[in-house]
């Protein structure tokens, strides 16, 4: 009844009690369903640091993204600047550099 998981926890203990060999058995048994705990419980901690590497990653990748766009809004705006100076009209400024006529009536008003 023991090998077909058929005892009761009170017969078990009876068992166990009684029987070495069973007991070894079940020592065993935990030993090993212990040692699988661990093992899950080590490969979900890998995981996590992974998933902890990834979003990492991804945030300097996204960080890198907005300081090199910055960059280039900076530079477009020092250079629709340049063409002011030059005399170019806002229109030609816009069309030139892709900034909004908005922003660019707000950058000439405020220099």
């Amino acid at each position: 009844m023991y090998l077909y998981g058929l005892l009761t926890n009170d017969e078990l203990k009876t068992v166990l009690a009684e029987d070495s060999l069973i007991r070894k058995i079940e020592e065993g048994k935990n030993m090993i369903s212990k040692s699988q705990e661990a093992e899950i419980l080590k490969i979900e901690i890998e995981k996590r640091q992974m998933n902890e590497q990834i979003h990492l990653r991804i945030a300097k990748q996204e960080g890198m993204r907005e300081s090199e766009e910055k960059g280039i809004e900076k530079e477009k705006i020092n250079f629709a600047l340049k063409l002011k100076n030059k005399g170019f009209t806002l229109e030609e400024i816009g069309e030139i550099t892709e900034l909004s006529f908005e922003k660019l009536k707000n950058l000439i008003s405020n220099t």
